[in-house]
């Protein structure tokens, strides 16, 4: 059971708080020394900030999962939102609860109008940056020795996930033909790098570049000329003004996992979103 934390739960929820910061010190920049001396009236004050809100996951009666969503409380940056202080017990791990407590506070952010919502992973930690991908967040920059801890550092990944999707939708699942400038096997014209998937164009239809939409085909393995397939996704860059569209042949499907790997040869390049 996933509930929202209220003021009268601040002594268990002081429990896991302690429990994460001393069993991960290395993903949190708070410790748990400068937690353990708090009062009790700091953590129930963190549980009714109108601008936060913490979820806490239970096994029974057992709290075994925490994560907060708040607000930004500027005006310039109020359409913004963070998640911090995620943390699931190790006799709770393994069964998917982590997505759900994600969930969670991906569900409020939408609820509470928020643009967009931002995180940071220890660079380390695979599973839970593979987790934040799975369901959308993509990497925007990394803060190197971000934390110092007991004579080494970590390095921070910093994420984002848009919650804004304008037009998405309504091109997910169209059906369009390609023309390929850039077929399987072709060289870039400037860069050094060979395309290992057809990448192409969409005719008259007209990108933020002013240009014709760019497109990558993807489960057909050999070079082409023209191709008709269905839309599985849009990349959205973000620092740069036109975004990509990703398309299959009809009735096939990819992974957010699998689209990213695919067109990695190129999207290294930028900072981007795959939005499905």
């Amino acid at each position: 059971m996933i509930r929202k934390l209220r003021e009268e739960d601040a002594a268990i929820y002081r429990t896991i708080r302690l429990e994460a910061l001393k069993e991960n010190p290395e993903a949190y920049s708070s410790s748990y020394e400068e937690n353990a001396n708090r009062p009790l009236a700091d953590f129930s004050s963190q549980l009714k900030n109108p601008l936060c809100t913490t979820f806490g996951l239970y096994e029974g009666e057992d709290l075994v999962g925490i994560a907060t969503l708040c607000q930004e409380n500027r005006i310039k940056t109020q359409h913004k939102g963070d998640i911090y202080g995620v943390y699931m017990a190790d006799r709770a791990k393994g069964k998917g609860y982590g997505r759900k407590l994600m969930e969670a506070c991906i569900d409020q952010a939408k609820a509470m109008g928020l643009k967009q919502v931002h995180l940071g992973v220890s660079k380390g930690n695979t599973p839970a940056k593979n987790l934040y991908e799975s369901l959308g967040f993509s990497t925007y920059g990394t803060e190197p020795r971000a934390i110092s801890w007991k004579g080494h550092f970590v390095d921070m990944v910093y994420m984002v996930l848009y919650l804004e999707k304008p037009q998405i939708q309504s091109v997910i699942g169209q059906q369009v033909t390609v023309t390929m400038d850039r077929p399987m096997g072709s060289k870039h014209p400037t860069h050094d790098f060979i395309y290992p998937i057809n990448y192409g164009y969409i005719e008259g239809l007209m990108a933020g570049d002013g240009e014709d939409q760019d497109a990558y085909i993807l489960g057909v393995y050999e070079p082409l000329e023209v191709f008709t397939g269905r839309v599985i996704a849009v990349i959205k860059r973000m620092d740069d003004c036109e975004d990509k569209w990703v398309l299959a042949p009809e009735g096939m499907t990819f992974s957010h996992q699998q689209i990213q790997a695919l067109v990695a040869f190129q999207e290294r390049f930028f900072t981007s979103q795959i939005l499905m």
